[in-house]
């Protein structure tokens, strides 16, 4: 992995976690980038640009992100481009982050708040 570059987006995406992220959706996130950019440690070079890139505009989008909202939804597009085995991890990520985000709202709002599905992999 880039060094540097890898290192400075890990960072970055933990701070925009600790500060626009209730605490059970935080801990999600915090555990899926870890576990993808651990996963991508000794990725080849090819596959590197794309691993960045998705994971840089993810930290564009939440840093734009106001209080209340969580994550946005994923255009058909772009899952089209997703491996069988992405879409099941996107797919399991969502339940997770619904399951979390429940466990910070109140159960009546957490199914209609939870725009959950921008996950990258």
């Amino acid at each position: 992995m880039s060094t540097s570059r890898g290192i400075v987006l890990y960072r970055a995406i933990l701070r925009q976690h600790r500060f626009r992220l209730p605490l059970a959706m935080r801990r999600l996130g915090d555990e899926y980038v870890r576990s993808e950019f651990r996963l991508h440690k000794s990725a080849k070079p090819e596959f590197l640009s794309s691993f960045f890139g998705a994971w840089e505009d993810y930290l564009a989008m939440i840093s734009k992100q106001h209080a209340g909202q969580l994550g946005a939804d994923l255009d058909e597009a772009s899952r089209a481009k997703l491996s069988e085995a992405q879409k099941k991890k996107l797919d399991e990520l969502k339940v997770e982050a619904i399951k979390a985000a429940s466990a910070t709202a109140s159960p009546s709002s957490a199914a209609s708040d939870a725009h959950i599905g921008a996950g990258q992999g």
